[in-house]
């Protein structure tokens, strides 16, 4: 498959850097989930948990970004297909594009398992890629985020 000038910018994970709260639009068919994540969020504030909203995970502190373990959400399925990696979000219909399969990202998204945080994913990517730690931990930062403002993957 032959990806467009734009579509490959899309998968440009280091770049994606917003550093403020992020609008999540969501759908009419995930509206009843999002409500329920909503309560459960409030029932863990009360109960003395710390919680943080996904839109909220950009204005995160690196330090404090590296700590948190990416877990795929159970309910979203993936797929390969044209060289590409898919996923669909339990709230939507339709399936996204989320990167090729030759991509430095198909390594990070494979340890997002919820054992180990992202500083340990972005040291993890530092071999196969040969980069410096730095985009390491920009191209890590960039591919959970916009994974997490897809509802593929949360913090554990």
């Amino acid at each position: 498959m032959i990806l467009l000038d734009e579509q490959r910018s899309s998968f440009d994970f280091e770049h994606y850097q917003p550093r403020e709260s992020t609008a999540i639009p969501t759908p009419r068919r995930g509206l009843l989930r999002a409500m329920l994540s909503e309560l459960e969020a409030y029932n863990d504030q009360v109960d003395g948990k710390p919680t943080l909203k996904i839109a909220d995970l950009a204005s995160l502190p690196d330090e404090e970004l590296a700590q948190i373990r990416p877990v795929r959400q159970p309910e979203c399925k993936i797929s390969l297909r044209d060289g590409l990696v898919w996923a669909r979000p339990a709230a939507t219909l339709d399936p996204v594009v989320l990167f090729p399969v030759d991509a430095p990202a198909l390594a990070a998204f494979n340890l997002f398992d919820g054992k180990r945080d992202l500083r340990e994913v972005s040291q993890a990517l530092a071999g196969p890629t040969r980069w410096p730690p730095e985009k390491c931990w920009a191209y890590t930062r960039g591919l959970f985020l916009k994974l997490a403002n897809q509802r593929v993957c949360v913090p554990k």
